[in-house]
């Protein structure tokens, strides 16, 4: 428990801002003009109090710097609403919807919070509760551009995280005759080439089999921003999402790695054991975020034994690229003390820019890590002073893309064109204003009725499955139906990978449900349908039945009949809060051609 706790609260460190419960001293309403810091700037504040929505609760020392902070400075008092991560959204849609709105929620910079929050009405501008182009943000001006909407700003930015650098064992290398990353970096020589010429010389092999690998990824997606280009392009004039895993840079950078991991074998695709690999000295350099906190690399840089450089630039490229992200805040519809959130937000700012929060960070990176006078100046000039952040404001759409690349042995155009029509379909989503989901009560997975689609068209929303046969189709149908007007019906083709599928997402709450309840129709022969959904927390839940009717039949199948994957060992309980993804496979003990039918799909409760 306590390191899960420390894993969120180094999350919202990162993120600029860590919160804590209520401070003591008086509360109330009350107008407040002004501040106690000529640095940070004024707020006609309506109380004392902020109430804000986040994934955390606790007590460290950051916590207490930002409560006396802006206690000291505003006169303002913290107060927490305590939320799982995935679970805010729904929590903030029921809030805003009842009249009991926060005034601040945390942005999750993973998630598709920006835009989708603005889309759905979640959120305001706040460019009446705070002028962006105080001096205090000038730092923060690239990522206010970047984040704008319909010509207004609704994130309050408070970080652009640049985390990721070339981390490396210096005596590895200098034991085998090789130059380092940093001097390579200062006579500007560092870029892809001389990263495979480093790694193809430090890489063993016996046998077949690699024994020491020339580097390895401890995240693979920090390496497509090397090219300055993003996954995804937003046009907020327009309000449009654009993927951009075509953009032939992008490739190039993705082919570059592919080519790396796959031909000259130099990179594990294994990501999972990459810091692993580190640790034990089978390579010499690990692409990372931030991994001078772990143990392994703490040992390395008391023992005047650590490297850090910044990403290898592009050879086409004339700067050091790497990827940024933009950690900020929203400001709900209805929120009682928004001025009350930007000055908190606005704390958190100064807390992290001014020369006392920089000194206090280079102080803990000594004491507390172990770095050296040098690895501090390598880390600033990694993260900051010799870089150009390339602000992702869409990463969801590239994300799983770069692991599946890395992970399946592919290169970039196999596995972008095996995503597309799941990205495409996500983007299309995303402009759908979502309708409030009450916590409990009975859910519609799907009805097949919302569809305006003509009878025998394909669903964009239901994409294969990654991993079984591409083979598959769904289609709306209108002729052959159990409720409503419409039904789908489901084309497959099981060649030699003998299963295969199609999913949509769902991202609802089945919080009192003990039931699915669905109709099915076969087309005769013996065919294993898979019925499946998975939590945005990532446990999948699988059942299976047979079907070898070609007549409609409901099926009542209790929640607690699915079960995980036999690979999963820990005791993992069934959780309905948020279920992210519903699934419906076909499989077979040999190559097999069919179709099945589906109407109204729906969870509820029989008692």
């Amino acid at each position: 428990m306590k390191k899960a706790t420390r894993r969120i609260v180094m999350m919202l460190v990162a993120a600029g801002l860590v919160l804590a419960l209520a401070a003591c001293g008086e509360s109330g309403g009350g107008s407040v003009k002004g501040n106690r810091n000529e640095a940070l700037p004024e707020f006609e504040l309506k109380s004392k109090k902020v109430t804000v929505m986040a994934n955390w609760t606790g007590s460290e020392s950051d916590v207490l710097e930002l409560k006396e902070a802006a206690l000291a400075n505003y006169g303002i008092e913290i107060e927490i609403m305590s939320v799982g991560y995935a679970d805010i959204p729904q929590k903030l849609t029921s809030l805003v919807i009842t009249g009991q709105s926060p005034d601040m929620v945390l942005k999750r910079s993973d998630q598709d919070d920006f835009p989708g929050y603005i889309i759905n009405e979640l959120v305001q501008p706040i460019d009446e509760y705070v002028d962006i182009t105080h001096p205090l943000f000038a730092d923060l001006q690239d990522a206010y551009r970047l984040t704008e909407w319909d010509g207004k700003h609704y994130v309050a930015v408070s970080k652009v995280d640049t985390g990721t650098a070339a981390y490396y064992n210096k005596k590895m290398l200098e034991d085998s005759g090789m130059e380092l990353p940093w001097d390579l970096y200062q006579r500007g020589e560092w870029d892809w080439n001389k990263l495979k010429e480093i790694a193809k010389g430090m890489k063993i092999e016996k046998d077949g089999v690699v024994e020491q690998y020339g580097f390895a990824l401890h995240r693979p997606y920090p390496w497509a921003y090397t090219s300055g280009k993003t996954f995804g392009l937003l046009d907020s004039k327009n309000k449009t999402v654009v993927n951009n895993l075509q953009d032939a840079d992008l490739a190039r950078a993705m082919n570059y790695l592919s080519d790396m991991i796959i031909n000259d074998k130099i990179c594990p695709s294994r990501i999972d054991g990459a810091l692993d690999l580190f640790r034990r000295e089978q390579t010499p350099i690990l692409i990372a975020e931030r991994i001078y906190q772990m143990p392994e690399v703490m040992e390395l840089a008391k023992a005047d034994n650590l490297g850090i450089a910044p990403m290898p630039k592009d050879p086409q490229a004339d700067v050091h690229y790497v990827r940024g992200s933009a950690s900020g805040w929203f400001v709900p519809v209805g929120a009682k003390n928004p001025e009350g959130a930007l000055a908190v937000i606005s704390t958190s700012v100064f807390l992290d820019t001014g020369k006392e929060g920089k000194a206090k960070l280079n102080q803990r990176l000594k004491t507390d890590y172990g770095l050296s006078d040098e690895n501090i100046l390598q880390l600033e000039t990694a993260s900051k002073t010799g870089v150009t952040p390339v602000l992702e404001t869409t990463p969801w759409i590239g994300y799983d893309t770069v692991w599946l690349m890395v992970g399946n042995n592919v290169n970039w155009a196999t596995q972008v064109a095996a995503d597309t029509p799941r990205i495409n379909a996500r983007i299309a989503e995303l402009f759908e204003k979502r309708e409030y989901d009450p916590p409990t009560g009975p859910k519609v997975v799907d009805d097949f009725e919302s569809y305006t689609e003509e009878a025998g068209t394909a669903l964009a929303r239901y994409i294969p499955m990654s991993d079984g046969s591409m083979d598959m189709s769904i289609r709306l149908v209108k002729d052959d139906v159990k409720e409503g007007k419409n039904a789908v019906r489901i084309d497959y083709k099981l060649g030699t990978k003998l299963w295969g599928g199609v999913g949509r997402s769902v991202n609802k709450s089945w919080n009192g449900n003990d039931t699915m309840r669905l109709w099915l129709k076969g087309d005769g022969q013996k065919q294993t349908v898979g019925i499946q959904f998975i939590t945005t927390g990532g446990a999948t839940w699988t059942y299976k039945l047979e079907l070898q009717s070609k007549e409609w039949k409901q099926y009542d199948i209790p929640l607690k009949d699915f079960n995980l994957p036999e690979y999963v060992t820990e005791n993992t309980a069934l959780d309905l809060t948020s279920i992210a993804t519903f699934n419906i496979s076909l499989g077979a003990d040999k190559a097999q051609e069919g179709r099945i039918m589906l109407d109204k799909i729906e969870v509820v409760s029989k008692g």
